[in-house]
């Protein structure tokens, strides 16, 4: 059991499905944990491209491996997740969300 007062902060990205698990099971179990959540946005994509890797969707052995992974996790956690059939429409439309200062409509978009 967590002692009382400390925080957890999740550095997110709002196109990534491992940031959405993640944010669903830690408010799931904030209280369970006492824990105090602070969410820090993050751009993975930039951290990505800087870095000078290739993006994990756009190698196919990983995208298997996430794919399998992500339904076993969402298995796992009770998480319901799908994969849309246009990521970079759905990306976008995620980003502007979060971005445009209307960060609780993210939600309905992972729905």
């Amino acid at each position: 059991m967590f002692s009382s007062g400390k925080v957890v902060e999740l550095f997110y990205d709002v196109v990534s499905p491992y940031s959405w698990l993640a944010f669903e099971v830690l408010c799931r179990y904030r209280n369970v944990w006492n824990i105090d959540l602070k969410f820090k946005p993050a751009y993975l994509t930039g951290v990505i491209y800087g870095s000078g890797n290739q993006p994990a969707g756009m190698n196919p052995s990983k995208l298997t491996y996430i794919v399998s992974d992500l339904t076993l996790l969402s298995e796992y956690f009770g998480v319901p997740m799908f994969r849309p059939s246009d990521l970079s429409d759905k990306g976008i439309q995620l980003q502007a969300c979060f971005y445009g200062g209307r960060e609780s409509s993210t939600r309905s978009f992972a729905k």
